[in-house]
């Protein structure tokens, strides 16, 4: 447990003082691990004084998935909903914030006169005190967000494993988020959407959400939606929606397929049998999640 007196022993090191190196040299690992704890730790706060400064919103509406679920479509999915569907924003950041790249990065968050779209890729404990707004959950094929997540790993932030030696670890933090998330032990008002629903009946997808959120649609702008989050319109304004460009990254693969079932296709028996160790119980009994295993 981190406890204030740890952090003021912490905060009290003084660089310019010569540690003992023969009583710490063995205890390199346990350092770096604990750096990156306290990162994290910090982190949740820094979010949690964020979400205080921002406040809540009856009509809030979060999205929140693990990473390479479909995040950034349902975005202007909902964006296009919820307003006239304006292309004429800088980057989906500035209509659909994202507070944690925000405290990442030292960002304002800008307020519109619409409602508020906020996308996270958060753990449970982050919202779970949240009483105010709607949160829409997306879920994927953990194998397909595997082969994603790999591509986009590769190409901003230079990866240099292969795919079998980073996906079993990754596979296990898949199954570490959702679960909070499912179980939704402080009851928040969640919607639950698989990406593989969305790319086969997008109409049908838009319709549910619509439903949720209390918005009636025409006809007309539900076309807008449907030709507007289209991968073809959006992969056309790729700069709308992925990191901004730099030298050091790949960055016109931020929309890059769009499609599903290729991670399963890819994966190694050994993945596909760890996948299906970490689904036995909870997951292949979830309505949501049952989908993603073999049948026996």
């Amino acid at each position: 447990m981190i406890t204030k007196k740890l952090l003021e022993t912490i905060a009290a090191y003084d660089e310019y003082q010569t540690a003992d190196y023969e009583e710490w040299k063995d205890d390199l690992a346990l350092v770096k691990k604990a750096k990156g704890q306290l990162f994290r730790f910090g982190r949740y706060l820094e979010f949690r004084a964020l979400q205080s400064e921002l406040g809540e919103r009856e009509d809030d509406i979060y999205i929140v998935s693990h990473a390479k679920s479909g995040t950034t479509l349902t975005q202007m999915i909902l964006y296009q909903m919820t307003t006239d569907g304006s292309m004429d924003f800088e980057h989906l950041y500035d209509v659909s914030p994202w507070p944690g790249w925000a405290i990442s990065f030292g960002l304002e968050i800008k307020d519109t006169k619409n409602r508020r779209l906020l996308k996270s890729h958060d753990p449970y404990v982050y919202l779970n005190h949240v009483k105010k707004g709607k949160f829409i959950f997306l879920l994927r094929n953990p194998l397909d967000v595997l082969n994603s997540f790999f591509h986009h790993s590769q190409d901003y932030y230079q990866l240099d494993q292969s795919f079998e030696e980073w996906a079993p670890r990754r596979l296990e933090l898949w199954y570490k988020y959702n679960e909070p998330w499912l179980k939704n032990e402080q009851d928040l008002d969640i919607l639950y959407l698989n990406y593989e629903d969305t790319i086969k009946n997008k109409s049908q997808q838009i319709d549910h959400i619509a439903n949720f959120i209390g918005v009636e649609l025409t006809e007309e702008v539900k076309t807008r939606i449907l030709e507007r989050t289209s991968f073809a319109f959006m992969k056309q304004h790729e700069e709308k929606f992925g990191e901004q460009p730099d030298k050091e990254k790949i960055y016109n693969n931020f929309i890059r397929k769009g499609k599903a079932g290729e991670g399963v296709k890819l994966a190694s028996e050994e993945l596909l049998a760890k996948n299906e160790e970490l689904g036995e119980g909870f997951y292949k009994e979830n309505v949501y999640t049952s989908r993603y295993y073999q049948e026996k």
